[in-house]
């Protein structure tokens, strides 16, 4: 097994990016590119290179203050989203900015999913009678333009506010466009127009320029993420999907088809499968997912836990201690990026123990 470990490290470090790529936005802040640089890094550091993160939804911050007062350790990146009621077709909200705003002050990585409403009317999931016409989506002067675009410009707004704070976000949008489970899957071909519309949207027409974009396919067994791939003009890091309690070698079976794309590569949302992640008859132990990463896939630079059952608050799961305190993994504590006010905490190397108090509990 251990040199089984060691052949798998050795191969993630000679396929591991020599250099930091520039960010997609060409006019990217030199913040945006600074955090760039750092997660494009990691993938070539001995340890501390898999940042630990769990996603909010639209919700509190209660999970991330439960999984600290679990483990004593602060996640590397606070995962949200602007569309809470993901299955209803509500109004953007990006009430959970506050929470995210302090999350980067106190020395945290900040990333948001949008679960987008369908523009041409009806709830995020796809159906016979909940279909869209994709060529209308992106272009102008169609109402399902003028819906598309006003549901852009709130997703907006929000951005531009974390901006204003100085906030890199790692934007997550139309994720698992190959899972056929919510509208963004109705044309597969046309994927590319909508993702590259979006793009131009927030970056050329709203100024937009501290979001690193991440592309995020569903696990397919098989899949190839090139075929639906906007181009690596239009992304920055790769966050596939998984959901697994057993992270073996054949969990990822698409591996180095992502591997291949030249981008980051992390786990976008990750959860125990379903049996065990709710009360279930197998409890699900977390350190697993960093050995599995360790030994498998050792070119995995993030994971976000999802929420609910899923999350690492759910007690009745076990091993987030071990997990989190793992050399590989990168708290809050840990991250280093040079010339990033508050993110200089792991430029300094650790004294043991628990995470000093930040000083800030978040709300």
């Amino acid at each position: 097994m251990r040199l089984v470990c060691l052949m798998a490290l050795f191969v993630g470090l000679s396929l591991a990016p020599t250099a930091a790529p520039a960010a997609a936005d060409p006019d990217a802040s030199s913040t945006t590119q600074a955090v760039l640089d750092y997660i494009s890094g990691l993938a070539s550091k001995a340890d501390r290179r898999v940042i630990s993160g769990q996603y909010l939804g639209g919700g509190t911050i209660d999970a991330i203050n439960a999984i600290h007062d679990n483990t004593g350790k602060w996640l590397g990146l606070l995962g949200a989203d602007y569309y809470p009621q993901v299955y209803q077709r509500k109004p953007v909200s990006y009430a959970v900015n506050a929470d995210l705003i302090d999350y980067w002050n106190a020395g945290g990585l900040v990333t948001i999913t949008v679960h987008i409403p369908n523009p041409n009317g009806g709830e995020i999931k796809r159906s016979a009678t909940n279909v869209t016409d994709f060529v209308a989506v992106v272009t102008e002067g169609t109402d399902q333009n003028t819906a598309w675009r006003n549901e852009l410009s709130g997703i907006a707004d929000g951005l531009q506010q974390l901006q204003e704070a100085g906030v890199v976000v790692l934007f997550r949008p139309l994720h698992e466009m190959n899972d056929g489970w919510w509208w963004s899957t109705g044309n597969i071909t046309w994927f590319g127009n909508l993702w590259v519309d979006m793009w131009d949207y927030m970056t050329t027409t709203r100024g937009l320029h501290n979001l690193l974009w991440v592309y995020s396919p569903g696990y397919i067994s098989g899949y190839d993420p090139a075929t639906v791939y906007p181009g690596s003009q239009y992304v920055d890091i790769i966050g596939q999907s998984r959901y697994t309690s057993s992270l073996d070698p054949t969990a990822i079976d698409n591996y180095g088809k992502y591997i291949d794309l030249h981008k980051p590569y992390g786990l976008g949302e990750y959860g125990p499968n379903t049996a065990a992640s709710g009360n279930g008859p197998t409890p699900f132990d977390w350190h697993t997912l960093i050995v599995g990463i360790r030994d498998h896939f050792p070119l995995t630079s993030f994971f976000q836990a999802w929420a609910g059952s899923w999350g690492m608050d759910n007690t009745y799961n076990f091993g987030q201690q071990e997990l989190l305190s793992d050399p590989w993994i990168v708290n809050r504590a840990d991250i280093c990026i040079p010339g990033v006010p508050a993110h200089t905490q792991g430029c300094v190397p650790p004294t043991g123990g628990p995470d000093a108090p930040s000083g800030l509990r978040v709300r």
